[in-house]
């Protein structure tokens, strides 16, 4: 999420320019003290993402970061994401002591604009700054580390003709022939598309995932399931434990003097529900048969499985026949030959809430690639409201998906060891 854009886009549209910040107490100081084309990555680092959105408004960002030791490793990550996606960047690194909350509180508004139009660098004079500072310049290593590391950065800018004229300016910065930085650029530009492809194996290697069975070891074998076989092991647990509770206390257990904490439980139904609230079944029998016992919980408060047994519909009714079966009566040998199977143990909240957590994943997942193609269309429309309805909703996806991710990497999230979940 970028914090303050929904304020700053109309600023960063008649600025053509964004100002980024780290943190969003810099965002506010600086919008109260007239500056508003300025937004935050809100405490996270810098995604393409966010890049993309920001992109939507204006190519050039300011990059503000604090003089320290992280504020600079930042910026120097920023920079090629940035470029990457096309954009033209400029770095302001403030005084030692002060980031943009305290200087424009300290010196004022004027100043702090009088001061980013002065002291911003461009993004290798920044880099060359950095990575100069302390090394002795007539060293032949320094100097290769140097060029190395300039050309990886330039090798991230995709327009060739910029590329070639960064190059050029580079050639003449550090005073090698541009032959030289040419062949260095392409080297770098040659072990990038070799990282990205790597990278995009790992994220395709679930071939597995379209497959209806995976080995499973852990919950990464439910990841790799296909969605709608994932929304039969949920209905499983649905239809199988109704009427159980789930504990959603994330405390210590006992008390300092070894007491007992006396812990409230909810019904897992509700849990259940809530959680998979506005999510569609892929399978349709299948968001049948769970809206059906989600409204018969809602209006009665329990629910009765026999009645679902007798339905009307054969669909419905083979479902829960076939979800009811109990997973110890599954052949041995079907379980072995890689049939997933989404079993309770003791502690019902970590066997349940992973699951959960990593279908939200997928389903998020796709829905922010459907709202960026609908962004794109009303771009291309020039239907401006629409675009702004969408940006909103994409948004509020990317904070779901990042609320999702922080539960993804907690308690329950992965587990392993006894062929459970």
């Amino acid at each position: 999420m970028l914090y303050g854009l929904f304020q700053a886009k109309k600023a960063i549209r008649d600025l053509d320019q964004c100002i980024l910040t780290e943190g969003y107490m810099d965002t506010i100081v600086l919008h109260q003290n007239g500056i508003k084309n300025v937004v935050a990555s809100s405490g996270t680092a810098l995604t393409p993402d966010q890049i993309r959105l920001i992109r939507r408004f204006t190519k050039n960002v300011l990059m503000i970061y604090d003089g320290d030791a992280a504020g600079v490793k930042a910026a120097l990550r920023g920079i090629d994401l940035l470029l990457k996606e096309g954009m033209n960047v400029r770095v302001l690194i403030l005084p030692d002591n002060h980031d943009p909350d305290s200087y424009v509180t300290t010196f004022g508004a004027k100043a702090f604009t009088d001061f980013s139009e002065k002291q911003s660098l461009t993004f290798l004079d920044f880099k060359i700054r950095v990575l100069s500072e302390g090394k002795p310049k007539n060293d032949p290593r320094y100097q290769a580390e140097l060029i190395k590391a300039l050309a990886e950065t330039v090798g991230h800018i995709p327009d060739m003709v910029e590329r070639q004229m960064y190059i050029k300016h580079v050639a003449q910065q550090v005073d090698i022939t541009e032959a030289l930085m040419t062949h260095a650029v392409d080297e770098a530009r040659r072990e990038i598309s070799k990282l990205e492809s790597r990278d995009r194996r790992r994220e395709e290697t679930p071939a597995v995932a379209e497959q209806e069975t995976a080995p499973v070891k852990d919950l990464k074998g439910f990841e790799q399931l296909p969605l709608a076989t994932q929304e039969r092991e949920l209905l499983r647990v649905i239809v199988n434990y109704y009427d159980k509770n789930i504990s959603l206390h994330e405390g210590p257990t006992e008390t300092s003097d070894g007491k007992p904490v006396e812990v409230e439980e909810f019904p897992l139904l509700a849990y259940l529900q809530a959680e998979l609230e506005g999510l569609v079944f892929e399978n349709q029998t299948f968001e049948s048969l769970k809206n059906q016992i989600f409204e018969e919980y809602t209006s009665l408060g329990e629910v009765n499985i026999q009645r679902y047994l007798n339905h009307d519909d054969d669909a419905l009714r083979k479902t829960v026949s076939d979800l009811l079966i109990s997973p110890y009566d599954i052949s041995p040998g079907w379980k072995k030959h890689g049939a997933f199977v989404l079993e309770l143990d003791e502690n019902i909240r970590k066997t349940v809430e992973g699951p959960v957590y990593h279908y939200k994943n997928r389903k998020v997942e796709r829905l922010l690639n459907e709202c960026r193609d609908q962004i794109k269309a009303a771009e291309e429309a020039g239907n401006e409201s629409e675009s702004d309805r969408l940006m909103e909703m994409y948004m509020y996806l990317l904070n779901m998906r990042k609320t999702i991710h922080q539960k993804i990497g907690t308690e329950g999230a992965i587990r392993s060891g006894d062929g459970k979940l």
